[in-house]
């Protein structure tokens, strides 16, 4: 079922500006419009994308029928739903395979308002497809009305986990993921298993045809979490190693944080590896128009790793943002956090060069109290990487979950763009549909 619901944007109450590290917050969010909706069971947000006209497209997966006269496939289907700039929504589309199915954590728009999704399908497959591993990776195509194009399900030998979809200016597609074994590679081969599981990233051309497979890793399990394509058609993948890259000469503790770039052919330009003592990780990578890389993701490293700009731990995991140059070099790291645990799960840049990133805390920012469990946030930092503002916002329950991500989008500089799930009870007015409903709201920026 679905409800949408519009505020007029309300007062801001604010603290002063702080340290880099610390946070300027507002004691309540407004919003332009808002929608939430959902099965009567789990289901959840994963990731969102905005046109240039304002539309704004909505990517997840739902453990039952939200669409009427949908007869649901499998224990969990993937729904996509499109609004207008008013948050009007323009249509919705529920698919799925007789098996279970989750969402990764971008989408991408094509130039031509086509939508490109993607996913992993676990103990089945499509239709006119068959699963050969444990899961399998998956692309689908769908017009900016909401028709299927084509759909692909790609495979190795056991298990491939897709975390992320970009889209080229020139309409190539990259898939991000992480595979147990060895991948096709778009010619005869395969690529190389390096051991546990490997991360992959994947060129597809705009039907979905395998241009090309590169995988990275160590002798641990490694993650691709996030994949991104700038202007010049320079490939980024991000992710998490329990190992040393060839060439780092870093290690830090449990798990580090990685990011690796390919030109347009598939041959590896330069890597970055970051780390301490704990679990560390990036997630999510975005560029802006002059080619400068962001990585967003989170650090356990009491004192900060070996990233210049990370700062001591201010709770048990802090959320970090890294911004280098076209030439890997490191030009500004931000440290951020509460006394809990964060996350930081997407992230996006303004025309203007503000960067907002999107996560969740089980804390409370400064000026904010956590409604209960884990509630979702949008914190704003300036172009240099100094100053630090958010907005907080939850329920009593469970309001994001790391593994499922919460989806960040801008429009323009005016508005950001979220979507996640919340836990049973209401979220901005909302009734709830079931035990996790799917959220979207559109809110000011900082």
């Amino acid at each position: 079922m679905f409800r949408r619901y519009r505020v007029l944007a309300g007062a801001v109450v604010a603290t002063a500006l702080l340290t880099a590290t610390a946070v300027r917050a507002e004691a309540r969010p407004s919003v332009y419009w808002t929608d939430q909706f959902g099965s009567s069971s789990f289901d959840v947000g994963t990731a969102i994308a905005v046109a240039p006209n304002g539309d704004t497209v909505v990517y997840g997966a739902v453990a039952g029928a939200v669409v009427d006269g949908f007869t649901a496939g499998g224990p969990n289907d993937l729904i996509l739903a499109k609004y207008n700039r008013s948050g009007d929504r323009k249509w919705i589309v529920e698919f799925g395979s007789p098996a279970m199915e989750h969402s990764t954590r971008t989408i991408g728009l094509a130039s031509n308002g086509d939508i490109i999704v993607a996913g992993t399908v676990v103990g089945d497959s499509f239709t006119g497809f068959t699963l050969v591993g444990s899961s399998d990776v998956f692309v689908a195509r769908f017009n900016r009305n909401g028709r299927q194009l084509w759909l692909k399900q790609y495979a190795a030998s056991d298990t491939q986990l897709a975390s992320a979809v970009a889209v080229s200016p020139s309409g190539d597609i990259y898939l991000a993921m992480h595979s147990d074994s060895a991948f096709p590679d778009g010619t005869s081969g395969l690529t190389t298993v390096f051991g546990g599981f490997d991360a992959v990233v994947t060129k597809l051309d705009r039907k979905g045809n395998v241009k090309w497979s590169r995988s990275v890793g160590t002798s641990g399990d490694d993650a691709g979490l996030g994949v991104t394509v700038s202007r010049r058609n320079e490939v980024y993948l991000v992710g998490s190693t329990a190992g040393e890259l060839p060439g780092t000469g870093r290690s830090g503790g449990d798990d580090d944080g990685f990011i690796v770039k390919f030109d347009k052919s598939g041959t590896q330009l330069w890597q970055d590896q970051s780390g301490d003592v704990g679990f560390d990780s990036l997630t999510a990578v975005t560029t802006n128009a002059r080619g400068e890389v962001y990585a967003a993701g989170s650090t356990e490293a009491l004192h900060g790793g070996n990233v210049v700009g990370f700062k001591d731990l201010q709770g048990a995991r802090d959320g970090i943002v890294v911004k280098f140059d076209r030439l890997g070099a490191v030009l500004w790291a931000n440290q951020h956090g509460t006394p809990g645990i964060d996350d930081d799960l997407s992230i996006a840049v303004a025309k203007n060069g503000q960067v907002y990133v999107g996560g969740q805390t089980d804390g409370a920012w400064t000026g904010f109290s956590n409604r209960g469990g884990i509630d979702g946030y949008v914190a704003h930092l300036t172009p240099a990487g100094d100053t630090v503002t958010a907005r907080q916002f939850g329920t009593s329950g469970d309001d994001s979950n790391s593994q499922f991500g919460l989806g960040l989008a801008m429009y323009g500089n005016s508005r950001v763009l979220v979507t996640s799930s919340v836990d049973s009870t209401s979220l901005w007015g909302h009734e709830s549909a079931g035990d996790l409903d799917i959220y979207v709201a559109a809110l000011p920026t900082p």
